[in-house]
């Protein structure tokens, strides 16, 4: 939750996740009366006959009746196409909003990097600049943008099936979401740690790749004449090996819950269709009962992998989001030092002399005073300059 709320504040603009949640919201109705239209659908292809008595409320639609099936077909199609193309408009907002928030930063974080005084520079390697502008910054919109605002929409889509299938048979709802949810916990809670210990070695590893690959161009003349390349070579080799394992690593557990919910959903179903052969008194179910829970069990499970697999991939760049946070509130500082800055340089400008009482300097680890007892008045107009010997 800390980790999301950096998130919203980095991307400070509550007006696009409005918009963007209301499209949410909206794609998620269409969804849920596809579904619901489902229900007599099945039922009127499995047995025609007592689909009035079952849904009396087709009766009283008079498009309906003389060709039920034909348009009901259309109807279902017609909302499903348009579910399509709703859900391609949102994926393109999605992505649009990642990229421009990836030239944002760059552009935020360069204008701060631009304006921090040299000994603050001095502080962080050159390659620490260069990965926070390219590497972390394009992370932040492809990855943890992109899984934040799949959290959002997925989770509407994942509330409207729920009330879709509690409205069919809610105690095998329950009974179902019951095991889910102690699975998808316990599968989060073992491995987010571990994640979270992955991705920050694959981000300082890469860190120092870039600050080897930095120097060993900058030297390039110097590491030439010592003959001095294949030390920097193997430090890149090995530093390279050591992210790449990692990053196997944080892969296989981002990426193993597909086929974990993949499994969890055919043994849902499997066992629906057993129990209900049974004639189990909890899940009673006819053959049309089964399919439309099946169908929503299936919608089910990509819609909670897809909601693991953001939010441990947010996890997994906790690192990153911890830094650009980081960045982002000390550029605000900068600003504020810049604006300082400019009203003393007005200051300075209109001065009429400077005038130096008893001034004493020595230059870092040295003993010797370098100038001692300095006193002198300088006008405005006059060059003055302090030549050592």
């Amino acid at each position: 939750m800390n980790n999301i709320l950096k998130v919203l504040q980095i991307v400070n603009n509550n007006k696009k996740i409005l918009l963007l949640t209301i499209f949410f919201i909206f794609s998620s109705i269409i969804d849920l009366i596809g579904l619901g239209l489902l229900i007599p659908y099945v039922n009127l292809i499995l047995n025609p006959i007592n689909i009035y008595n079952k849904f009396p409320f087709l009766e009283n639609l008079s498009f309906f009746s003389e060709n039920i099936i034909l348009n009901l077909s259309i109807l279902i199609l017609l909302i499903f196409c348009s579910k399509f193309i709703f859900s391609l408009l949102i994926n393109y907002l999605i992505y649009q909003n990642s990229q421009k928030l990836i030239h944002k930063l760059r552009m935020q974080l360069m204008n701060s990097f631009q304006q921090i005084d040299y000994f603050t520079y001095l502080k962080k390697n050159s390659s620490y600049y260069i990965e926070c502008l390219t590497t972390w910054s394009h992370k932040f919109g492809n990855n943890i943008l992109v899984s934040l605002l799949k959290i959002l929409n997925e989770s509407f889509n994942f509330l409207v099936i729920i009330i879709f299938l509690s409205l069919y048979n809610f105690k095998l709802l329950v009974l179902i979401l019951s095991f889910l949810l102690v699975l998808v916990f316990l599968y989060s809670y073992f491995f987010r740690n571990i994640l979270q210990k992955y991705g920050k070695i694959v981000n300082v590893t890469n860190e120092k790749i870039t600050q080897l690959i930095n120097e060993s161009f900058i030297g390039f003349k110097d590491i030439r004449i010592y003959k001095k390349e294949n030390l920097f070579f193997n430090w890149i080799k090995k530093n390279s090996l050591y992210s790449i394992r990692n990053t196997i690593k944080a892969l296989m557990i981002t990426n193993s819950n597909r086929y974990f919910f993949e499994l969890l959903a055919v043994i849902f179903f499997v066992s629906l269709v057993i129990l209900s052969f049974f004639n189990n008194s909890l899940i009673k179910l006819e053959i049309s009962g089964i399919l439309i829970f099946g169908y929503g069990l299936l919608r089910l499970m990509p819609i909670s992998n897809s909601l693991l697999g953001s939010y441990l991939r947010i996890k997994q760049d906790s690192y990153v989001i911890e830094k650009v946070f980081n960045e982002i509130k000390a550029s605000k500082k900068n600003k504020l030092k810049k604006n300082n800055y400019l009203k003393n340089e007005e200051n300075f400008q209109k001065f009429e002399n400077i005038l130096l009482k008893n001034v004493n300097y020595k230059y870092n680890k040295k003993n010797s005073v370098t100038l001692s007892n300095i006193n002198f008045n300088i006008k405005k107009g006059e060059k003055v300059a302090i030549v050592g010997k």
